[in-house]
């Protein structure tokens, strides 16, 4: 598989023989005096695909060869001088599995000499959402907890909490997303990278991460102190060494982190700030910081526009979950859920998803709302980016309090506004983690409540119409509570999602890799 050498040639004259190397060859009669151009190698490797990846051409002709071109499926899908041709065959899902993938090879030598030859490539993928690996934290000694993570250079960097028996502490692992083992060195604890031993010492837990063009892992944490969260932003080396670390105050909480590219060098932590402890109410947080220091600062409340009812008892909370920084503009984006009343006689509130967009140094460039589009209640948890496009993964419900929520996803246009969503009728699902592989499949994971038992449950589609690609749930080892926290899909749209299983009443992490 993989080399076929049967070539044709036409428009010039050449002999054969029946040795070893390209043959048989079918000739036309050209220039007596020419020799015919040549195609002496045509293969691809690895000749056959068992999972989403490339099988890249090689292809060797004759000196005389000015051009060459390569098609699959009549189409050309390369062309130019012999010295400079390069093509790759990128396979993407099972929707590529065909036992042989032919491709034609031919060469031009500029004086009517044509050659070819064709090269098969064979594709056997596992079906669309079929597990690649899993990781189950076996070896800790009380609970542990996967709360967010992202694709590092081929590898998967996933933060959340680890509790060796002294309380639960900041936590983070590198895997090896073919096999979802550790990679030697770690997890490594808040105790092994920080330089405070207050730090050290406090119950703590990640909540996200994120990773700049160098590898540099920029993530937030929360300590708790005295029942009450003070957040922990840092920059670790790649290897995990601390670069510089800041805590916040006590009372604020952190949700996400995203690093603003250069040069700005800025790392935003988000979340919320407790206004009112009982009953508890809060403000939303952005804070964007340069090393341990903070240039700016924006607390979101009430009132978003200027026909809402002004909030003057501050009785309304706001709560930013999730931020991503434009690679390309490096504008910031957040966004989150807030209480809303849509006049001074409603008696009821209604939580709604806002999306706020941020200059990289600070300041508001605009502001969206939702409007209760689906069903009057709806949150956002995840964003992600999906070519030109943000990813909102959350929620909606309907009115009534017993009703059941679904998940909801939404697309973000350029200007931070809604241009689309989906809700899926899986009732009783929340989504944390969302992300699209590449072939633009939207992939969503959360937790859904069936009775008294929470499962993870997936699932993607690959547009607003169309029916599911696939879908999945785990329900861990026994009947007990099981979540995914956050999602994060690889260039070859290998997704990951992380979280915890219930197993023997006690909770432990747990990341899973499927395939594209």
């Amino acid at each position: 598989m993989g080399r076929f050498p049967q070539q044709t040639v036409t428009g010039a004259s050449a002999t054969t023989d029946d040795g070893p190397g390209p043959a048989p060859t079918t000739l036309t009669t050209g220039e007596p005096d020419d020799a015919p151009p040549a195609i002496e190698l045509f293969e691809f490797e690895p000749p056959m695909l068992s999972e989403a990846g490339p099988s890249i051409a090689t292809l060797k002709v004759s000196d005389n060869v000015t051009n060459v071109q390569i098609s699959w499926e009549g189409q050309v899908v390369a062309s130019g001088p012999p010295d400079s041709l390069e093509y790759t065959f990128e396979v993407t899902s099972a929707n590529f599995n065909k036992e042989a993938h032919t491709f034609t090879a031919r060469a031009f030598d500029g004086k009517g000499g044509i050659a070819s030859a064709t090269a098969e490539v064979e594709v056997k993928l596992p079906a669309s959402g079929a597990v690649r690996c899993t990781f189950q934290d076996t070896l800790v000694a009380t609970q542990s907890g996967i709360n967010n993570l992202v694709f590092d250079d081929g590898d998967v960097v996933a933060i959340g909490f680890r509790d060796s028996g002294g309380g639960p502490r900041m936590t983070l692992w590198r895997f090896d997303p073919k096999s979802c083992l550790p990679r030697p060195g770690w997890p490594r604890t808040v105790q092994e990278w920080s330089a405070s031993q207050v730090v050290k010492n406090a119950a703590s837990a990640g909540v996200a991460v994120t990773i700049d063009d160098n590898g540099y892992l920029a993530l937030a944490g929360n300590l708790i102190e005295g029942g009450k969260t003070r957040p922990y932003v840092a920059l670790l080396t790649p290897e995990g060494s601390l670069i510089w670390e800041t805590t916040g105050e006590l009372g604020d909480q952190a949700a996400g982190v995203a690093k603003v590219r250069w040069p700005y060098e800025r790392i935003v932590m988000v979340g919320s700030r407790l206004t009112n402890a009982n009953p508890p109410r809060y403000d939303g947080l952005v804070i964007g910081f340069h090393e341990q220091t903070s240039p700016w600062l924006d607390v979101l409340k009430a009132p978003f526009a200027a026909d809402e009812v002004a909030d003057i008892p501050n009785k309304y909370s706001e709560r930013v979950l999730a931020v991503l920084a434009d690679p390309e503009s490096a504008e910031v984006f957040v966004v989150g859920e807030r209480e809303f009343q849509p006049t001074d006689q409603a008696p009821v509130f209604y939580q709604r998803t806002f999306v706020i967009r941020f200059y990289p140094d600070g300041g508001r460039i605009s502001t969206w709302t939702s409007s209760g589009d689906y069903f009057l209640h709806d949150s956002a948890r995840s964003l992600k980016r999906c070519n030109s496009s943000l990813l909102v993964g959350g929620w909606t419900r309907d009115v009534p309090p017993s009703a059941k929520p679904q998940p909801l996803v939404r697309w973000i246009d350029p200007a931070g506004s809604s241009s689309g969503r989906r809700v899926e009728p899986l009732i009783g699902m929340q989504t944390f983690g969302v992300d699209c592989d590449r072939e633009g499949k939207v992939v969503s994971a959360g937790a859904l409540t069936l009775g008294n038992q929470t499962d993870v449950a997936l699932y993607a589609f690959l547009d607003l119409d169309e029916p599911l690609a696939w879908q999945a749930q785990h329900d861990g080892l026994d009947m007990a509570d099981d979540g995914a926290a956050g999602l994060a899909c690889d260039t070859w749209g290998f997704c990951a999602w992380g979280g915890f299983e219930t197993v023997n009443g006690r909770v432990r992490a747990i990341l899973r890799v499927h395939a594209p």
